[in-house]
């Protein structure tokens, strides 16, 4: 079924488009089939799609014949509503003849029956509702779908009460779809609730032959499980996350059920995107256009165009973002996805905002605006306004664009995302930079004339700074030294820059020289996160069983390319250009590092173990495409946050305010709470 990728890709705005930019996660909804066999005849259930999130609608016309039992569909089902029918008529009949026994066993026959074809209906029931959910989502009325969702969970107790057995994957396919409503609404704690639910229903052991019941379905539901909560990181902007999740659903998806690997590869270019490797973010996008062309799948294909034109926005290829866009707007419209075509309508106004056409990019600005509020995207909406502020900024609007960032900075605080907000607050220091610019005039006040002196100039400081330490703070959750080295340029260092050039023209030397001493500090290793891979509540339930690199067993018809890049040939162990060295050095230094670790715990007399998990896990080389160089994914050394830095013996720390300013602000740890001298 058709999940329309999580919020529309969401740019900041033009004064520093480099900071970052949103995108669209690839989710894990699909629809669910008719059911194989009544469930009171066995255990068997429904086996949901092995796809996610593409159609343009449910495929609710397949038939099957059940093994056991009639038919929900056709004339076996009405012959048995007349075969109870006319069990009762005839338990009526014995029991007024006085033959009880024989009446007892009739009724109880009829009820049996009953019981079987109303769980049955239930299924469909569900199924329906489930289908109709997915449905309403892809065509924006995300309210809607989630109300559907929930009536679905209500059904699924009354189905489990009369089978008589928890029906765990109809309900685990349930959550999981329901999560991707939640996520476009922005009640990204509720996903986060649901998506843990299913998660734990198909990864957890369970008594009483549940084993064999998920056995098949596992395959398909765990995958798109992981897809969902890839896409809730990507969301929260938790990259590391984000980037081994997908990681590891694309390991299990080119072995497992190969037509789903679209998305894991589509999440693998977004978390690229966002953490400045585009080059490696232009071909997992690609590859995963491939990979939905090659399926026949239409709506993945048109939102991984979408994506694929953020990204050359960001790199300023207006000319290769511009026929992309149209076309995916073409298809959007045509297909009724409002969510969707709001955020073509967006990215159509970023291109004509890139080309000085301010009239054109403000109407096609609100014109998305109006159609993610119509179906409830607010955080979309959000991202949106912030463009609006930046537009009202550059015709003078002044008041307008601090409204517009106040309704957008109410919402990411609302929703808890700290990135976002810290990302916001950044392009509003800058804004306030502009004006001030325009006309420093030392007199002048908040709200008269064209500029706001020494006030504005004052307050953008007090927003870019902290703004700063959260953007920089997300380093060091990034596993690669590579991932590392881009997000620093591309995404840290403008960030920087702008509290460097605020604090200097502030004249607060003070100040300055607490940012100097704070770049010049190094962050330390982390000895903690060689022994702890990311995410192990989700992943070491469901190990990496891909060896990257290895060729496929025997007489087995999947390798790691099979269904993912027809045509190309992926010879085993191989690996592409200069980042190849690099990661086989990496892969040498983390050794050493290891190693010495180790080393310094077997004569401490503590265990030896812990790091070489994680090492073994981050050796297998990537083996896709020229995405097989995706350093960030095979090595890399892990980083603690750096330590607070003393200034005097009094123990004096410095930007103390300003650190204590953006965890308060963003929620995220930016210190380590250990604190070292500077002389």
């Amino acid at each position: 079924m058709v999940e329309p990728d999580s919020p529309s890709p969401t740019f900041n705005p033009n004064p520093n488009p480099d900071v970052a930019l949103g995108r669209g996660p690839h989710t894990g909804s699909f629809p669910l089939e008719p059911p194989m066999e009544p469930p009171a005849a066995s255990s068997a259930e429904p086996e949901p799609k092995s796809g996610s999130g593409s159609e343009l609608g449910p495929e609710l016309g397949s038939e099957s014949e059940p093994e056991t039992g009639p038919s929900l569909i056709g004339p076996e089902f009405l012959q048995g509503i007349t075969g109870i029918t006319g069990l009762i008529s005839s338990g009526v009949d014995a029991y007024a003849r006085g033959e009880l026994n024989t009446a007892h066993a009739t009724f109880d026959q009829a009820a049996q029956t009953t019981t079987l074809l109303t769980a049955q209906l239930h299924q469909l029931l569900i199924q329906s509702l489930v289908n109709r959910a997915g449905t309403a989502n892809a065509l924006g009325d995300h309210a809607a779908a989630v109300a559907s969702y929930r009536s679905a969970l209500r059904t699924c107790d009354h189905l489990d009460a009369l089978a008589q057995e928890p029906m765990w994957a109809l309900r685990a396919a349930t959550l999981i779809n329901m999560a991707n409503a939640l996520q476009e609404v922005g009640d990204l704690d509720g996903a986060q609730s649901v998506l843990d639910q299913a998660h734990g229903l198909l990864a957890s052991p369970f008594g009483g032959g549940a084993e064999q019941q998920l056995g098949q379905e596992a395959n398909s539901l765990l995958p798109a499980c992981l897809q969902g909560l890839t896409s809730l990181a990507i969301r929260r902007q938790e990259w590391a996350t984000a980037h081994e999740l997908a990681r590891r659903t694309l390991a299990a998806t080119a072995h497992q059920v190969p037509e789903m690997a679209a998305h894991p590869l589509g999440n693998l270019a977004v978390t690229s995107l966002e953490t400045g490797r585009f080059e490696l973010a232009d071909d997992y996008g690609q590859q995963a256009l491939t990979a939905f062309e090659a399926a026949g799948d239409l709506v993945g294909a048109a939102e991984t165009r979408l994506n694929l034109a953020g990204g050359y926005l960001r790199s300023h290829r207006l000319a290769q973002a511009e026929p992309l866009l149209l076309a995916c707007q073409q298809f959007f419209e045509g297909a009724g996805m409002v969510n969707r075509s709001a955020s073509g309508l967006k990215l159509l106004g970023m291109l004509a905002a890139l080309r000085g056409e301010r009239e054109r990019a403000r109407e096609r600005y609100l014109r998305a605006l109006a159609a993610f509020e119509a179906c409830g995207a607010v955080v979309a909406a959000a991202h949106l306004r912030t463009e609006l502020a930046v537009s009202a900024y550059a015709a003078g609007h002044f008041d307008e664009g601090e409204a517009e960032l106040a309704r957008a900075a109410a919402v990411f605080t609302a929703h808890g995302l700290g990135p976002q907000l810290a990302q916001l607050d950044l392009t509003h220091a800058m804004l306030l930079e502009s004006r001030h610019s325009a006309d420093p005039d030392p007199e002048s006040e908040p709200g008269e004339g064209p500029g706001w002196g020494p006030t504005a100039l004052a307050r953008a400081v007090e927003l870019a700074v902290p703004a700063a330490l959260a953007l920089d703070a997300v380093r060091f959750t990034l596993t690669g030294g590579y991932q590392r080295e881009r997000w620093s340029r591309h995404i840290v260092a403008p960030a920087v820059r702008v509290a460097f050039r605020l604090a200097t023209r502030a004249g607060d030397t003070r100040l300055v020289t607490e940012l100097i001493e704070t770049c010049c500090a190094g962050p330390p290793l982390s000895a903690d996160r060689f022994a702890q891979a990311p995410m192990t509540d989700y992943l070491d339930a469901y190990p990496d069983t891909v060896e990257y690199g290895t060729a496929p067993a025997p007489g087995s018809d999947t390798s790691p390319g099979c269904g993912i890049q027809p045509g190309r040939d992926i010879e085993p162990g191989h690996r592409l250009g200069v980042e190849a060295v690099a990661a086989d050095l990496t892969a040498e230094l983390l050794d050493t590092v290891v190693a010495g670790w180790q080393q310094r715990r077997t004569e401490s007399g503590a265990p030896a173990s812990g790091p070489g998990g994680a090492r073994e896990r981050a050796a297998h080389p990537f083996q896709l495409g020229a995405a097989l160089a995706d350093i960030a994914a095979s090595a890399g050394i892990p980083l603690g946050a750096p330590p607070l830095l003393a200034l005097t013996a009094e123990g004096e720390i410095a930007l103390d305010r300003h650190i204590a300013r953006a965890e308060e602000r963003y929620g995220a740890s930016i210190r380590d709470g250990r604190v070292i001298p500077t002389w």
